[in-house]
């Protein structure tokens, strides 16, 4: 028989190390056209296509020369060396019936893998992946998410977005979430906010339309006395959100700090971004404006060690899926829509303590 490649290939480390490379490649070219098939991409589809299976590849190859060398140095040492396949004569009805079997048999377990790695990578993107199998330790974050008003939004849209380099991130940042998980080192309650998030330009406005003009919007907050009668106050706010469109309407308002045009960044004091002495402001024509706290006195030296960060859609919505409500609050919603009788006496200040 002829042989394509020189004798010292012709061995079983080599072979496998050829499979598995082969294999690899293969795999690498099915989850590209699954990807380019989806309607969507997915974050843990694409880290195993392009990071996973071509390491796996790598690693075959180096196999594969590792088999060559060493049958080179036996070749040099005077051992015999080479591989002696089995010889399939299909003229031999045992033969015959045995390649159409193992042949068969192949197919099917290679349809039945493919099905099977689609099937576990749609897992690995679902939502109960995230917050029930992997994530327990999150439990209370899922719940919350689940009555969001994110909460058709998938977890890895928001904490991941598209792309393997920020899958790649997030998962070298969670190694040590994966150890602190497994050997009870967690702190408790989870710390906020979350750093080393994505920026929210790569995320939130992946959906939310930054140069969309909103208007006023009216927003009405219904609260009641913790007193016997429970007496009742609303607060009425007229809301003036604006956008980052001057075609469409005043770039004033709210969205104002989060547009692009303009730079608004600050420097904090504390982990929680509370104690802010320092923004500056830059506009579209590159002025600038600096403000300063004159409730504190902060050395030039303490903001330079300061944090700083450019204000973006979550200094604002910092909690736009995993939303806690305060016991009053909650309370106070369930009152205005009537499923705890504000006619009972002393009712909110019992139903808040509990």
């Amino acid at each position: 028989m002829k042989r394509f490649l020189p004798s010292s290939f012709y061995n079983p480390v080599t072979l496998a190390g050829i499979a598995i490379a082969v294999v690899s490649l293969g795999l690498i070219f099915f989850l590209i056209l699954l990807e380019t098939m989806s309607g969507s991409p997915k974050p843990y589809m694409g880290i195993i296509a392009f990071v996973i299976l071509p390491a796996i590849m790598i690693i075959g190859l180096l196999v594969s020369l590792v088999g060559v060398v060493r049958e080179h140095r036996r070749a040099r040492a005077g051992k015999p060396h080479g591989l002696h396949l089995p010889q399939i004569d299909m003229n031999n009805p045992r033969h015959r019936r045995a390649f159409v079997v193992f042949s068969a048999g192949t197919i099917l377990l290679l349809l039945f893998s493919a099905f099977g790695s689609f099937k576990a990578y749609e897992h690995t993107d679902s939502d109960q992946f995230c917050g029930e199998t992997c994530h327990q330790v999150m439990e209370p974050e899922y719940t919350a998410y689940q009555y969001s008003p994110h909460a058709r939004v998938g977890c890895v849209k928001c904490h991941i977005g598209p792309g393997a380099d920020w899958f790649v991130r997030s998962k070298i940042s969670g190694s040590y979430q994966l150890y602190a998980v497994t050997f009870n080192k967690y702190p408790r309650p989870i710390p906020t906010p979350i750093e080393n998030l994505r920026p929210a330009q790569e995320t939130c406005e992946q959906c939310h339309w930054p140069k969309h003009f909103f208007s006023e919007k009216q927003h009405t907050n219904t609260y009641y006395v913790s007193d016997e009668q429970n007496t009742k106050w609303t607060l009425n706010l007229l809301m003036k959100i604006g956008g980052g469109n001057i075609e469409a309407g005043p770039t004033s308002g709210i969205h104002w700090h989060m547009n692009i045009a303009h730079e608004v960044t600050y420097a904090a004091l504390d982990v929680q971004r509370q104690v802010i002495p320092w923004i500056r402001s830059k506009t579209p024509d590159g002025k600038v404006t600096i403000y300063r706290s004159t409730e504190m006195s902060v050395s030039e030296d303490s903001l330079k060690k300061a944090f700083t960060r450019r204000m973006d859609c979550l200094d604002c919505h910092n909690r736009p899926s995993h939303i806690y409500h305060p016991p009053a609050r909650s309370v106070n919603h369930v009152m205005s829509l009537g499923w705890i009788d504000p006619r009972l006496p002393n009712v909110k200040s019992i139903a808040v303590r509990a």
